[in-house]
């Protein structure tokens, strides 16, 4: 499973700065995609593979006009070694299975879908169903507040699960 932030947010491989700016304002959210609604505004976010240096982003969150999808961005410079990065997720409601589905890209042909029931308690976890390398995993979301949260990567490998990437996320200052 290989997200940026993302998840990666949530993005999906490597983790990056400065969100490209949304489409403006949006609608309440519809019923089933209210559990994404802490999610929602800009975010700072410090994070990296294992064994990477960690990077600064921000991470920016938008609903669309009629409340049915959720738009995730992130988009980093290049820092040090690590190449410029750009990636880009979509959230939307699944009726029929009552959860949460996500599809994911980045600039460099990286793709992917995961889905969640929700929150169980303070934490989110997506469940990959595919993905560009195979390497199905999962992303775990736990909310510390109503301002910051973690994310953590897993995959499993020789049946054992190990985190492949991480990242801290404080809401951003309304400019």
């Amino acid at each position: 499973m290989k997200r940026s932030f993302v998840v990666a947010f949530v993005a999906v491989m490597a983790f990056g700065a400065l969100a490209a700016p949304g489409h403006g304002a949006s609608t309440a959210l519809t019923t089933g995609m209210l559990p994404m609604q802490f999610f929602l505004g800009n975010w700072t976010c410090s994070g990296s593979m294992t064994g990477k240096p960690k990077r600064a982003a921000k991470v920016v969150f938008e609903g669309d006009i009629r409340g049915t999808m959720i738009e995730e961005q992130v988009e980093a410079p290049a820092a040090g070694a690590a190449k410029a990065y750009g990636a880009a997720a979509h959230y939307a409601y699944d009726a029929k299975k009552h959860r949460i589905v996500e599809s994911y890209l980045n600039e460099f042909g990286a793709y992917g879908a995961a889905w969640t029931p929700g929150w169980k308690g303070s934490v989110m976890t997506f469940t990959d169903v595919t993905n560009s390398d195979g390497s199905l995993g999962r992303a775990t979301f736990t909310k510390l507040s109503e301002t910051s949260w973690t994310e953590t990567d897993y995959e499993t490998s020789k049946g054992k699960k190990h985190a492949v990437f991480s990242a801290t996320c404080t809401k951003a200052a309304t400019p």
